[in-house]
């Protein structure tokens, strides 16, 4: 007869326990969810935190750094452990707009900045070229046609990291000719680039001036003429006893001539280039024309660059500077 009553009453006890699927069940359910939502920290973040940071940032149509986003989808890889997947999935939604990698890329926008640089002869730093690069090919894959965006973006690359890209074969028998050199023993750049007559200002390296050189330039620029005053040229010199060891033509659309890059090399480790050059010397476009193109498009611009190897002496004559540019 004990057992019986025990039985019973254990019978009872269970009988006031809530049923699967009822209300009561339910709320606690809804309790242990929220709870988890709003403490289960990962990588230090709370899902109302990783939330709230996502939609901050999303709303003006950000875009954050690779290292960033790697954080915060991380995050949630872990919160979605605890966290209902449907809230999960809409953050996720929201982070990926975010992402560097796939974040839209505004063709007005990466024209304009490229042009202001090439129309300024501005050469760039690794990182901003890099950014520049990445931003085309985007483009590119979009299906825009970007060959003279390319083109002018290869122009202002950092002369640097022309001569020391190993994708670049152009760049590598330009770092072969520098190699040539002898090693620098005190060498010294003797003479000024051009007459200093015919010179009316000097821009000095670090030049700020908007919107072409937002960032410090990282050249001279020797002024002729104000820009787009005249068509007079002045004699370009070698500004010591160097070796010319590249020259990239282009088209000029602003004079609508060909213009020049001009590389050269005082030794290994001491070199320099020339932009903007409205002509070349008889004896060293005699020297160009013996040598193929190394790097060649047809497309607006006609760009072509040449390797060589021509020593100069100083203060010899190997183009013309000024035109409508007015400085190199």
């Amino acid at each position: 007869m004990r057992w019986l009553c025990i039985l019973f009453l254990a019978v009872l006890a269970s009988g006031c326990t809530a049923a699967p699927g009822s209300n009561q069940t339910q709320g606690i359910s809804q309790d242990k969810s929220q709870q988890g939502a709003g403490q289960a920290t990962c990588a230090g973040y709370t899902f109302a935190s990783a939330e709230r940071e996502i939609s901050v940032l999303a709303g003006p149509g950000n875009a954050i750094g690779n290292e960033h986003y790697q954080r915060l989808a991380q995050a949630l890889d872990c919160l979605a452990k605890t966290v209902d997947a449907a809230k999960i999935s809409s953050v996720r939604q929201q982070l990926d707009r975010l992402n560097p990698d796939v974040k839209s890329v505004s063709f007005s926008a990466v024209q304009r900045e490229i042009e202001a640089l090439y129309n300024a002869g501005n050469t760039i730093g690794p990182e901003h070229y890099a950014k520049l690069d990445s931003q085309l090919a985007s483009l590119g894959q979009a299906g825009y046609d970007i060959s003279a965006l390319r083109q002018q973006l290869e122009t202002v690359r950092p002369l640097a990291e022309k001569t020391a890209t190993a994708d670049n074969p152009a760049a590598l028998k330009d770092l072969a000719a520098i190699n040539k050199l002898p090693e620098c023993n005190g060498q010294m750049l003797s003479d000024p680039p051009a007459d200093l007559g015919d010179v009316q200002e000097i821009s000095p390296l670090g030049n700020i001036g908007v919107p072409g050189h937002t960032l410090p330039t990282p050249h001279l620029y020797f002024h002729i003429s104000a820009g787009r005053a005249t068509t007079n040229t002045v004699p370009l010199l070698a500004p010591g006893n160097v070796t010319i060891t590249s020259v990239t033509s282009s088209f000029d659309e602003l004079g609508k001539i060909d213009e020049y890059s001009i590389g050269f090399a005082l030794c290994k480790d001491v070199y320099g280039y020339f932009n903007h050059v409205k002509g070349l010397s008889a004896g060293l476009q005699q020297a160009l024309d013996t040598v193929p193109c190394a790097d060649f498009t047809d497309n607006p611009g006609n760009r072509c660059a040449k390797d060589l190897f021509y020593p100069v002496n100083a203060g010899t004559e190997i183009g013309r500077v000024g035109h409508l540019q007015g400085n190199f």
